[in-house]
């Protein structure tokens, strides 16, 4: 009790969809704070935005000092957290400007994160911001996964949903749904074949070292 809540933005809205949205729709009462701010930010911010066709263009400068004085504003009323997904999609600026303001978040009340795949097309470089690398579950944390949504699952496509997935969770949850009999029916065939293959391989390559040994 008495605690303030936070407020939490996520979101992944282009300027020009912003631009695009009818007053009435937007955000305002994060907006309506940029007018706290000094004017050359504030002015660079709206061109930022797009809601001020007469200040686009405005330095990369002033439009990071700006976001990170909303973001410092949006503080003073209660803690703020920041959550940006697919960090790796983003266009330069943008990431630019998320670097330059979690360098600087240090007294303020926020919290900013950015999450990203390091094995996607595009890389979110950031290296001198803490983190923290997820990788997918162990085996048996991910069948267990895949018991609790899918319910049962025959052995065989378990350990090839784990094997495809890399223990992905999100993917453990997501994948069983799109598959039908049939399709989960030739993931157990390929899943055998594929061990077979394997344990032919390793049987040649033990017979083929004993002959060389013999020899």
């Amino acid at each position: 009790a008495g605690m303030p809540s936070a407020l939490v933005l996520t979101g992944e809205t282009s300027p020009e969809m912003l631009a695009a949205t009818p007053p009435g729709e937007r955000p305002t009462w994060v907006l309506d704070r940029v007018d706290r701010l000094p004017l050359p930010q504030a002015a660079a911010l709206r061109g930022a935005f797009g809601l001020d066709d007469t200040v686009s263009g405005s330095g990369q400068f002033l439009v990071e000092l700006g976001a990170l004085g909303l973001l410092a504003e949006l503080a003073r009323e209660r803690p703020v957290l920041c959550l940006i997904r697919d960090a790796q999609w983003l266009d330069q600026a943008s990431a630019d400007a998320l670097v330059f303001m979690a360098r600087r978040l240090e007294h303020d009340r926020i919290v900013l994160l950015l999450a990203a795949r390091d094995d996607d097309v595009r890389q979110f470089h950031a290296d001198d911001l803490p983190e923290v690398h997820l990788g997918g579950l162990d085996a048996a944390s991910a069948g267990e996964l895949l018991e609790a949504s899918a319910g049962k699952v025959a052995p065989q496509v378990r350990d090839r949903l784990i094997e495809e997935t890399g223990g992905n969770p999100l993917a453990l949850l997501e994948l069983p749904a799109t598959l039908t009999g049939e399709q989960l029916a030739l993931l157990v065939i390929a899943y055998a074949g594929e061990r077979h293959e394997q344990h032919r391989s390793q049987q040649l390559s033990r017979g083929w070292f004993s002959s060389q040994e013999g020899v």
